[in-house]
């Protein structure tokens, strides 16, 4: 390079690399661990390099301003950055439109203990050493001498535009996009850039916020239940719903699966009713649940926005209601998750990763389940939804259940490769997790001595190697694996003295869990006009009825498994 350059151009291309060293510095930092823990695509990562160099544009136009425009830009970048970082290394995540709803939706007490628990003694450190580095390299900085027709002004325009274009060129060229399909990946990539992450994560959560409320205001006007009574109103009860994740009951050991992935639930097994033939209707969560918190099910799939929702036919009948969540919040995909949760009168919302296939383990819910355990309320409703079993399976589990890791074991017939291997003990490991998760739940919730009952079953299953060398859900390549799902019921001695029901009697019956409203409501007790006993699973008017899996949109696609069993 030193024989392509004279003096002059050498040492505008030293003031040159030491400003976009300067910006690079100002911005990268949260950027790259961010991509290194496995959040962002390199592609994202090369876009957010390019839009920290285009900072260098008004220098080139204006050398003048170097300095200042140096220290006021390079100030307000390194602020950010530090305040990002700073939260990457607390929660190990990147900021995201989940992190702004959490943030926002609090109330004044939990926004501040928001504060509080993000305030650690090395921030202020970690700050303060931030600043004094740039600063060092702020008084490196000279005003760029020479004439815009040089050739290292072209080198450093070649080099800004092509870092910033190519990756999204490469991009749109790869998936073929749409403009409105261009625009939207181009505003994910400008997220993850300094300053652009938190203006870019308030429009999609203004976005997102917007869509979720047009949902309330419309299940608003939804009319209630009709002649809703319940039978013991007189009577102090906690009833909890656990919602799984993506777990098929024939890899659970206490549905008769090989190894030992429910260890703990196996302890008490006698005290459980556990349901054998369960299935769900589609292999989706937003989907499943659609119909299993609502009157919707697949002949009727829109009924969610037309009937009262679970949520809401509990508060008609006096329950006061929480949601504690480990799913995602509001992200475009999860915004009815949102939807159902935000009708409950307490929310908890703990994680706002990006992507389901980060780490977010479930025992994050422990705390706020035992503090809706706690509270006063006559009657309560505790809604807990688990990431469970979801993919990424290795990102489910904590060290201690890292247990099975090797072939031994293994029940397929398929010849698995190392893989392969790994995947299915991944997804094994993230059942035994579960089991521990449920165990805990259960025993915080008997510590209470509660009068009620606590409902467990997973929005749908997940097929990891079982019969083919498949792994994953696909309501067009359907199997078994897919939509069997575990459904068991943990209830308090006090509420089988008052209900001494024999539901075993009833563990065999082909059930599907789109008709899970009546069988829930016949369970707790209420009663209303229209109510379907001949759909709930534990009374003696139940009928067989249809059991329909596929996608409703197309009715060609439904199958009835009665008829047409699953492959698997």
């Amino acid at each position: 390079m030193s024989k392509l350059l004279n003096p002059q151009q050498q040492t505008l291309m030293k003031t040159y690399g030491t400003l976009l060293a300067f910006f690079l510095l100002a911005t990268i930092p949260y950027q790259a661990c961010v991509f290194f823990s496995g959040q962002t695509s390199i592609g994202q990562f090369l876009t957010a390099i390019g839009l920290s160099a285009i900072w260098i544009i008004p220098v080139y136009f204006a050398p003048v301003i170097t300095k200042p425009y140096c220290a006021i830009m390079g100030g307000l970048f390194t602020l950010l950055s530090a305040l990002k970082l700073s939260y990457f290394m607390l929660y190990g995540t990147a900021i995201t439109q989940s992190t702004l709803f959490i943030a926002f939706d609090s109330n004044s007490h939990e926004g501040s203990e928001f504060i509080i628990s993000y305030l650690r003694w090395w921030i202020p450190l970690l700050t303060l050493g931030y600043i004094v580095v740039m600063t060092l390299l702020w008084r490196k900085i000279e005003r760029p001498q020479g004439v815009k027709g040089e050739r290292p002004y072209l080198i450093f325009s070649l080099i800004i535009l092509l870092s910033f274009s190519l990756p999204i060129i490469h991009k749109g060229l790869k998936d073929g996009g749409t403009s409105a399909a261009s625009f939207k990946r181009f505003h994910k990539r400008l997220g993850f850039a300094t300053p652009f992450t938190i203006p870019t994560s308030y429009l999609a959560y203004r976005q997102q916020l917007s869509n979720m409320e047009a949902l309330i205001d419309h299940a608003d006007t939804v009319p209630p239940v009709k002649d809703l009574v319940d039978t013991e109103a007189d009577k102090a009860k906690t009833v909890v719903l656990v919602i799984g994740e993506s777990t098929d009951r024939h890899r659970m050991g206490l549905y008769g699966y090989s190894r030992n992935t429910n260890p703990e639930l196996n302890k008490i097994k006698g005290q459980l009713d556990i349901f054998n033939n369960v299935y769900t209707a589609r292999p989706y969560t937003i989907e499943t649940l659609e119909q299993v918190l609502s009157f919707a099910d697949e002949r009727h799939p829109n009924l969610y926005m037309k009937q009262p929702t679970l949520i809401a036919m509990m508060k008609q009948a006096g329950y006061k209601t929480f949601w504690i969540t480990n799913q995602q919040t509001l992200t475009q995909r999860n915004t009815m998750l949102t939807f159902f949760s935000q009708q409950a009168d307490e929310q908890a919302y703990l994680n706002n990763n990006d992507k389901q296939n980060l780490a977010s383990y479930d025992e994050k819910v422990l705390l706020p389940f035992k503090k809706a355990l706690q509270d006063t309320a006559k009657k309560k409703l505790i809604v807990v939804h688990l990431l469970g079993t979801h993919r990424d399976y290795k990102y489910r589990y904590t060290a201690p259940f890292d247990h099975f890791q090797s072939k031994q074991g293994i029940t397929t017939s398929v010849a698995l490769n190392k893989d392969q291997v790994k995947t299915y003990n991944q997804y094994d490991n993230a059942v035994l997790y579960n089991d521990w998760l449920l165990s805990q739940l259960i025993n915080d919730y008997k510590t209470t001595s509660p009068y009620g009952m606590l409902v467990y079953f997973s929005d749908h299953g997940e097929e990891v190697y079982d019969y083919r060398s498949y792994e994953g859900r696909d309501e067009s390549n359907p199997s078994e694996y897919m939509y069997s799902i575990p459904f068991f019921v943990w209830r308090s001695p006090s509420w089988k003295a008052a209900h001494p029901a024999d539901w075993h009697a009833y563990q065999d019956r082909l059930y599907s869990s789109q008709h899970f409203i009546s069988t829930f409501s016949d369970m707790i007790g209420l009663r209303f006009k229209g109510q379907r006993f001949d759909r709930s699973l534990i009374s003696p008017h139940y009928k067989p009825s249809e059991v329909l899996v596929g996608n409703p949109n197309a009715p060609s696609t439904l199958r009835d498994i009665r008829r047409q069993p699953l492959p698997g």
